[in-house]
């Protein structure tokens, strides 16, 4: 016994090392042999939780933070840690109710009090949130965090130029790390664009891209489209197997980021017959099962059989059972599933594809300026590859259109500001289902938004963002030669 504690000691000393290192996937190797060793240490568990986030092996996080709760249930940090979790999955009730217990358990911390004002920020109490935030704000742990939450929740509060004045200071006077600096950055970006300072907002955003690490091109996924568009012909896909389960639940809603997907989402998750479901992962790792040995996907469409199809469409389909198994349509808004369509038609044949458009300039502004996830799949710093990214994209749906069978409703965000309820109405119609007023107040549907898009779904159509282009013009000359 005192030998596997020594043992387990050891090994969590070797992981705290490479932590402090930021090597995370070599420390969660050495903090699950510790676990193994001994399982009953909630402060492992919670090593491992917060390794595995950071190594993105993101199924191991919460099963450990309710391990190290379970086991130690004052362990303050498992439950602040378990309150950001649920909060990045826009989960509020259990993100409120964490982060509270955290905050009770240890008053004075910093950082739990950031991290609960961040939550309550998130849950439409930005007066609360500044109350909790405003007296830790230049306190050294709280950090470049509560700039970035300042920012956020200063037009809320009638405190922009103060906030935009703080955030300028922090960048000026303080080192930060690499993606802490970035997100200020494009906090700083967000906050100039409302109070119209377009200039300043374009440099912030510029200088946040030139943050993002590694810098990757859009080449490879410009290229993918084109070799889409050469392989998927009507010859070769209505000569393939289709799956023939026959279930029309999926609703696939594509399209560029940015461009209304998330609120298209809401609208239909606000009716009683579907649940939104959000970005689902699982179209693409579908897509990895047709790479064989010499032939990748999409020409690896060619080794499909009806005895795949079926096995592969079955996986999707109790996938989003188990997220939700009564409704009648469940959603799945990974916006990119535009490049996986070839495989809807094959494995979905009864479902329904939206896809959402919005003007090409408006689109790409937005990609630029927003600050996604640093894993996301499109790099978007690159003003001019972004618009041979985006007319490549337009190609490609332009091809589906012709060679698809499955069911396709182009819907404009113009017209869905403009015009909510005849697109509602438009888009029921498209799925056959009755009309429901509670469409028409999406902003109060309780339904997570995992994406950049969480604010502007959680209030009332506006239409602010329809031609906000123009006000960055002079700085968009490289992208507007790439649409052209």
């Amino acid at each position: 016994m005192l030998d596997a504690q020594k043992q387990s000691r050891q090994a969590e000393s070797a992981g705290d090392a490479l932590y402090r290192q930021q090597l995370y996937g070599p420390a969660l190797s050495f903090f699950h042999e510790a676990i193994r060793l001994r399982p009953a240490s909630a402060d492992t568990h919670y090593k491992v939780a917060s390794a595995a986030w950071r190594a993105g092996e993101l199924s191991l996080v919460e099963k450990h933070l309710l391990d190290a709760i379970q086991i130690d249930p004052r362990h303050a940090w498992a439950h602040e840690a378990l309150g950001l979790w649920y909060l990045n999955r826009d989960r509020l009730e259990p993100a409120l109710r964490h982060t509270a217990v955290a905050a009770e358990l240890e008053p004075d911390n910093v950082e739990f009090v950031v991290s609960r004002a961040f939550v309550l920020a998130a849950d439409g109490r930005a007066a609360e949130a500044w109350e909790l935030l405003s007296p830790v704000l230049g306190h050294r742990l709280a950090g470049d965090r509560a700039a970035a939450l300042y920012a956020r929740i200063a037009p809320q509060i009638g405190q922009a130029h103060q906030a935009a004045a703080w955030v300028a200071r922090i960048l000026e006077t303080r080192a930060s790390e690499r993606s802490d600096r970035r997100h200020l950055h494009f906090a700083a970006a967000s906050l100039l664009d409302k109070m119209g300072r377009y200039d300043e907002a374009f440099e912030q955003a510029r200088r946040a891209h030139q943050l993002s690490a590694p810098r990757r091109s859009l080449t490879p996924r410009i290229e993918e489209m084109a070799r889409k568009i050469d392989c998927c012909t009507v010859a070769r896909l209505r000569s393939l197997p289709h799956a023939a389960h026959g279930s029309a639940r999926p609703v696939f809603i594509v399209g560029m980021p940015r461009s209304g997907t998330s609120l298209i989402e809401q609208v239909l998750a606000s009716h009683p017959a579907i649940f939104g479901a959000g970005e689902l992962e699982h179209l693409p790792r579908l897509a990895c099962d047709l790479n064989t040995e010499g032939l990748a996907y999409p020409w690896g469409l060619d080794t499909m059989s009806s005895g795949k199809a079926d096995r592969l469409a079955g996986e999707y389909l109790a996938a989003i059972h188990a997220i939700n198994a009564t409704a009648a349509y469940i959603t799945d808004k990974q916006a990119t599933n535009f490049m996986y369509l070839d495989l809807v038609e094959l494995l979905f044949p009864s479902s329904h594809v939206i896809h959402c458009l919005r003007d090409p300039l408006d689109t790409c502004l937005s990609c630029f300026m927003t600050d996604m996830d640093a894993g996301d799949e499109f790099p978007f710093g690159d003003l001019a590859q972004l618009g041979i990214l985006y007319r490549q994209y337009r190609l490609l749906m332009d091809h589906w259109k012709q060679v698809l069978s499955v069911r396709m409703l182009e819907v404009r965000y113009e017209d869905v500001v403009t015009d909510l309820e005849g697109q509602t109405r438009r888009l029921l119609e498209f799925l056959g289902l009755p009309w429901d007023r509670r469409c028409l107040e999406f902003y109060k549907n309780t339904q997570p938004v995992l994406t950049a898009s969480r604010e502007q779904v959680r209030r009332p159509i506006y239409a602010s963002s329809v031609g906000r282009w123009a006000h960055y013009r002079k700085h968009l000359s490289a992208l507007i030669k790439a649409l052209a």
